[in-house]
């Protein structure tokens, strides 16, 4: 039986969301994938580390007529003083992996770039690792009444 793999050169999309957020919100994304044979695994990482199963939301995979099929997965987090990092920035990534025997790790300015495989005749496949992300950054003002410090910090959406 043959089967035929369907790659995209696109990484996945990240939608929603705001511009600013403060510490106590909830981050609301969602990713999601271009149209390719299989659908592709997504995941979403904050700050480099993996998010957690119970703050990600797993849609149904769309089925296109050609046989096409797209992914999408939600990300619902509230953002804790925990999630700042040094430079007061919290990091959402998005990744969409096709599958691990096509998989080729590179580092993260390469990805999406054509990579040659000698043994399918010198012919282009996209790799199955695709990534998009953003940064959110927290800018916090320091409030003082009776001699107590708030913090109320605000995370703006930058690309």
């Amino acid at each position: 039986m043959n089967t035929l793999t369907v790659i995209t050169k696109d990484g996945p999309l990240i939608t929603g969301g705001e511009s600013q957020y403060r510490v106590g919100e909830i981050l609301n994304f969602n990713c999601s994938s271009t149209k390719s044979r299989p659908a592709p695994t997504l995941h979403w990482y904050l700050n480099e580390e993996l998010v957690d199963d119970h703050s990600v939301i797993q849609y149904p995979t769309t089925l296109y007529p050609d046989g096409e099929e797209v992914s999408v997965l939600g990300l619902r987090l509230k953002v804790q003083p925990a999630h700042l990092d040094s430079n007061e920035e919290v990091r959402l990534k998005c990744t969409a992996t096709l599958s691990r025997v096509i998989n080729v790790r590179s580092d993260e300015d390469r990805r999406g770039q054509p990579q040659e495989f000698g043994a399918a005749g010198g012919r282009k496949l996209w790799e199955g690792f695709r990534t998009k992300s953003f940064k959110l950054k927290i800018k916090c003002l320091l409030h003082r009444a009776d001699c107590s410090a708030v913090y109320d910090c605000c995370i703006s959406l930058t690309e």
